[in-house]
């Protein structure tokens, strides 16, 4: 893929704070759109003090940070591994990785409902409005009626590939943390 088959477009502002000698915090969220396929989609972008450049989808949360049940969240995640599950309550159980966190969190996911949607090993998926639980003092996110999956395929994933590398070098954000 050629960069000449995007367009860059702000969705929002940019927002600069400079803190002089200790660094800077800079963000914006922007579009990248392939002219060729008709795909879009955003990125929120950020650099900040010595954490460095980080990318992710507009509008999708990430584990950094999770650790209470009840919060409803929208992932990017890849599917580790499944097992059976040893209740006949639970469709399918297995370990999410998330795509969008910076270390690659794990956490293991639990789908109630019988007759839903099962996730596949190995395959990329957007999961909206899943929800936080707890069991024996660990995390684990739970797929409902609620939730909607959307499955990633080659050609998304190879568009947000070549998005995001088309945005490190065309970006407004700066990438490099000033010393």
């Amino acid at each position: 893929m050629t960069t000449a088959r995007y367009e860059m477009e702000h969705k929002t502002g940019k927002m600069w704070k400079d803190y002089g000698e200790d660094g800077y915090d800079y963000h914006a969220t922007v579009a990248v759109r392939d002219e060729e396929t008709g795909l879009q989609q955003a990125y929120y972008q950020r650099n900040i003090f010595d954490f460095g450049f980080s990318q992710t989808l507009k509008g999708i949360d990430t584990l950094y940070g999770v650790d209470e049940e009840d919060e409803w969240l929208d992932l990017h995640v890849t599917v580790d591994r499944t097992w059976e599950p040893d209740t006949d309550a639970i469709e399918q159980k297995g370990v999410l990785t998330d795509e969008e966190a910076m270390d690659h969190q794990e956490i293991e996911f639990v789908i109630w409902d019988k007759g839903q949607v099962t996730l596949e090993e190995g395959e990329e998926y957007v999961l909206h409005s899943v929800v936080t639980g707890e069991f024996d003092d660990s995390i684990y996110v739970s797929l409902n009626s609620a939730t909607e999956v959307e499955h990633w395929d080659r050609e998304m994933q190879e568009f947000d590939t070549a998005a995001r590398a088309y945005l490190r070098e065309n970006s407004p954000v700066p990438t490099h943390v000033r010393m």
